[in-house]
């Protein structure tokens, strides 16, 4: 029923972007990408990372993230996916980091016919998508594809989980499709395991991961501000970041790489994580003391796992 209604409430999504675009112009541009009218950016031969931030925000809290897999794994591409305007540009200057690794579009609306159709011409080795974005069909079409989907920083409001409790027949298989979830909280955990999500690990805000800008006195030189020409993420002082697995991972298949290794290392930590440690404020906390790294990889953030 709802690949049907996926597929009828099209000229519907035309309409909604006609009248966005009278306040923004912007929502004018790119309906080929939206409707999967154009090709989408093909694999280059490398394993491709691919990002999906709706918006601005999302797009802003990805950028340590997407920093770190740059660093991580030079060998890899990444497509960066956005369904706004605003999102788009933000992720333009994400670009900028890595032009020649980095591609953009939108991500087509949930149709099937659209996301076969960017799954089988971008050809991802692993899905990340930011926060809250869960669209039923994309799921199902990663799933049969074979592609590994992780939900970093994520987050569920009780409004959100109260809504798609309605709908739970479709959003329920969803929830359950992705290989890993990363919940900002336990609230957010509580919440996500109510609609059927699988192998939740609280792990913060990735917020913990972005150090902000020193303000500026007038009158005295920035000596020691960082230079804003060649921005660095920040690297979270969490033993996660002392890795013993090799630097560069195995992407000679989607189920035997190193992406997926870490992805089930992140769903069977949330057994031998304390309530004070998933705590936000606990985080904040270790960012000042780094605790003592423990025998086994672990994570602390969705950065953090990535490096």
């Amino acid at each position: 029923m709802y690949r049907a209604v996926s597929v009828v409430a099209l000229p519907l999504a035309s309409l909604y972007l006609m009248w966005r675009s009278r306040r923004q112009p912007a929502y004018r541009q790119f309906w080929d990408e939206r409707f999967a009218w154009s090709s989408f950016p093909l694999k280059t031969g490398r394993p491709r990372v691919w990002i999906h931030a709706v918006s601005v925000g999302e797009t802003n809290a990805a950028k340590p993230l997407l920093e770190a897999v740059l660093e991580r794994w030079p060998e890899c591409d990444v497509l960066l996916t956005h369904m706004t305007p605003t999102g788009r540009e933000a992720g333009a200057k994400l670009v900028a980091l890595a032009p020649d690794r980095i591609h953009q579009c939108y991500l087509p609306y949930d149709a099937p016919y659209a996301v076969e159709k960017f799954f089988r011409q971008t050809q991802p080795t692993i899905g990340i998508i930011m926060e809250t974005e869960v669209w039923p069909n994309l799921m199902s079409e990663a799933k049969r594809c074979g592609v590994p989907m992780v939900l970093a920083n994520a987050r569920e409001s009780e409004k959100s989980r109260a809504q798609a409790e309605k709908f739970l027949d479709v959003m329920g298989p969803a929830f359950g499709s992705f290989t890993a979830i990363l919940a900002q909280s336990e609230e957010d955990k509580e919440r996500l395991e109510s609609l059927g999500g699988r192998n939740v690990t609280v792990c913060g805000s990735v917020k913990f991961d972005i150090r902000p800008r020193p303000p500026r006195v007038p009158g005295r030189r920035r000596s020691a501000a960082p230079s804003r020409s060649s921005p660095r993420p920040v690297r979270a002082r969490r033993c996660c970041l002392r890795r013993p697995w090799p630097p560069v991972p195995n992407f000679s298949g989607v189920r035997s790489s190193g992406w997926c290794r870490v992805i089930r290392s992140a769903s069977t930590r949330s057994s031998a994580r304390s309530p004070a440690q998933a705590s936000r404020s606990a985080a904040a906390r270790r960012l000042r003391s780094p605790p003592t790294c423990p025998p086994t990889p672990t994570s602390c953030s969705a950065t953090a796992w990535a490096k």
